[in-house]
């Protein structure tokens, strides 16, 4: 669905919009901005974007700009969005591309969301055993996130979801000989798999 009136019109320029639509997360990784930068979740600010704003916004760029994509995330974690699949769905039925990017600490209902076949689903790792995880995705649980991504593979397989779900592996001098551990368990479950260098 387009709400272009006239195609002609709009600049030749395409832009990817990536929309905070949670606004917080749930770790604290020192390396990201915003996970520095707030203690405790109680010093959060909290808000959450309703399906109806994000649709107003994308119909409203959609008459002023070509966008080439919409990733539902930037500083923050989307999937604790209790919305999250309505989101992607005002996304999709707009004809737009939608990327996600999650540490996956948390995962509600995976089928429901690769039903509204987000194109794109990055998975934040940084190590294979706690130790070496929790240095880079402080706060966060490796096995809540494996377990999470046996759950994503299974949800992919039930639904028979064409998202591209890859594995990206944050690659420091501590964690890189976890680096081929963390590869073979995504390519057990068919996840693509990325790494800084």
């Amino acid at each position: 669905m387009s709400n272009v009136a006239d195609e002609a019109a709009l600049p030749e320029k395409s832009f990817i919009f990536y929309i905070d639509v949670f606004s917080y997360c749930n770790l604290r990784c020192p390396s990201c901005l915003v996970g520095a930068r707030y203690g405790a979740l109680g010093e959060w600010p909290r808000g959450l974007m309703s399906p109806g704003l994000l649709r107003r916004i994308l119909d409203k760029a959609l008459r002023e700009c070509r966008i080439e994509a919409v990733g539902l995330y930037n500083w923050t974690e989307p999937l604790l969005h209790p919305e999250i699949p309505a989101l992607v769905r005002a996304i999709k039925s707009r004809g737009l591309v939608c990327s996600l990017s999650s540490n996956l600490n948390v995962l509600r209902e995976p089928e429901a969301l690769l039903a509204e076949h987000p194109d794109y689903l990055r998975i934040s790792i940084s190590g294979f055993t706690q130790e070496i995880y929790a240095r880079g995705h402080r706060e966060g649980d490796i096995e809540r996130v494996k377990h999470n991504m046996r759950r994503l593979a299974a949800a992919r397989d039930t639904v028979q979801s064409n998202t591209h779900i890859e594995v990206y592996y944050h690659r420091y001098a501590d964690n890189a000989h976890e680096l081929p551990l963390m590869q073979d368990f995504a390519a057990s479950l068919g996840f693509a798999f990325a790494s800084t260098l």
